[in-house]
């Protein structure tokens, strides 16, 4: 069985608006959001990526993909890098 590769992408200067998407008010500035958190690959369409690789977005980019109709969200803390887990 092959593994899914999930990307962690770093949010861009634009982050307010990906987190509307995420439900998420994260009081910082922007460029604490673009050095410091990341989400997953998983919250954007195929169509969203320059590559096959899903690891390269392209400007206009905007997670659209909800994983779930009742999400609940999480950040963690890992070597100083917050990541956004979404789940059920």
């Amino acid at each position: 069985m092959l593994k899914k590769i999930v990307i962690w992408i770093r949010f861009p200067f634009r982050a307010k608006l990906w987190l509307q998407f995420c439900n998420r008010c994260i009081e910082t500035t922007l460029e604490k959001l673009n050095n410091n958190y990341r989400i997953c690959s998983e919250h954007f369409t195929p169509s969203m990526f320059l590559n096959n690789l899903r690891n390269r977005l392209q400007s206009h980019a905007i997670p659209t993909i909800n994983l779930s109709v009742n999400v609940e969200s999480l950040s963690v803390n890992v070597k100083g890098k917050n990541y956004i887990f979404c789940f059920v």
